[in-house]
């Protein structure tokens, strides 16, 4: 009987002992899928973006886009292109708003204003076009900041921009066009 007291001692004991250890275990938490900026990241103040295919073909565009609060950011944009059949000249000032509240990363949806100097030689059906004035549109777009320390800004839109002209002076005016948007540069 001794050696059963001896036994059922040290299973006493065992137990006394690991029952701490056990408990101070916190149970798994549930995995939760969230959009907010890991503690680790960096803080991002805007990007500056160029499009390299408008300097391939002899143009220019690119925009500078700055934070101004939780999910905003504001930017101002300029486009030059001009070539036989196209001239195409304009500077925008751009409001986006990022539903993420991570700017400048992830989807945005945004609206612009500015001035707008177009011509073309041929129109889509076949006729000579003008027009320069104010412009307004809405841009829907997507960022990634890219690398390790997130300097790469790659950012990419479409949308759409329609042109006020006096039909008296530009009556041959496109008063509506497709926009897109695709830059590559740096984050600061």
């Amino acid at each position: 009987m001794k050696m059963s007291i001896r036994s059922s001692l040290a299973i006493v004991l065992a137990g006394a002992l690991a029952a701490p250890a056990l408990r101070a275990q916190d149970p798994p938490r549930p995995v939760v899928l969230s959009f907010e900026q890991p503690a680790g990241a960096r803080l991002v103040t805007g990007i500056a973006t160029i499009n390299p295919f408008a300097i391939i073909f002899g143009g220019f565009n690119g925009d500078v886009e700055i934070n101004v609060g939780t999910g905003t950011t504001a930017a101002v944009s300029a486009t030059y292109f001009t070539d036989e059949d196209v001239d195409n000249k304009s500077v925008d000032f751009t409001f986006r708003y990022y539903p993420g509240e991570i700017n400048p990363r992830g989807f945005s949806v945004g609206a612009s204003l500015g001035y707008l100097d177009q011509g073309r030689d041929r129109d889509v059906v076949g006729e000579p076009s003008e027009g320069k004035g104010l412009a307004i549109g809405f841009i829907g777009g997507y960022n990634w900041l890219l690398g390790k320390s997130e300097r790469l800004a790659i950012a990419t839109g479409l949308g759409a921009k329609r042109l006020f002209v006096s039909k008296d002076k530009y009556p041959e005016a496109q008063v509506a066009a497709i926009t897109g948007r695709l830059g590559v540069g740096l984050a600061f």
